[in-house]
């Protein structure tokens, strides 16, 4: 069942969507609409391809059983590509960013990594909505980027 957050004055705000219906609601204005197309702003995959969310847990805490899209938060613009392989060693290490910097940067190279995220944070950093499926809501923001790049790469080449 789709969930709406909010509804009145010819204003919604869905928070997941079971039924490509649900995407052309009759209202003036969408808060953070669905894609109207029906696709996963990840992997691209139709509402019609997608396995539903089960229940409890399934991927997500909450319910969100029957729902085939649910509306979450990311970051516009990837890590610097510095930040990433600090991540992608912490992910590797099983340890977090913190950790991984300790145990494997020296102080001038932390303080440079820094330097370089701080200036990315001023910047670069924004959070918009995302409407994902199953499987691509549980993806952590280094896999989420990569998954995004290879969708729009292959729009590309066709």
């Amino acid at each position: 069942m789709t969930q709406i957050f909010f509804e009145g004055n010819g204003i919604v705000s869905l928070g997941a969507v079971s039924k490509e219906e649900d995407l052309r609601r009759p209202c003036r204005f969408f808060i953070n609409a669905p894609p109207g197309d029906g696709r996963c702003d990840v992997c691209g995959r139709h509402m019609s391809e997608l396995t539903p969310f089960g229940g409890p847990g399934d991927p997500l805490v909450g319910d969100f059983t029957g729902e085939k899209l649910v509306k979450t938060f990311r970051i516009d613009f990837p890590y610097p590509d510095e930040i990433q392989e600090v991540m992608r060693r912490a992910k590797q290490e099983d340890i977090d960013y913190d950790s991984c910097l300790l145990a494997y940067y020296s102080e001038d190279e932390r303080k440079k990594l820094q330097e370089i995220y701080d200036t990315w944070m001023e910047r670069y950093y924004q959070v918009s909505k995302s409407w994902e499926c199953r499987d691509c809501i549980v993806l952590d923001t280094l896999e989420y980027f990569e998954k995004r790049t290879q969708r729009y790469q292959g729009q590309r080449n066709e």
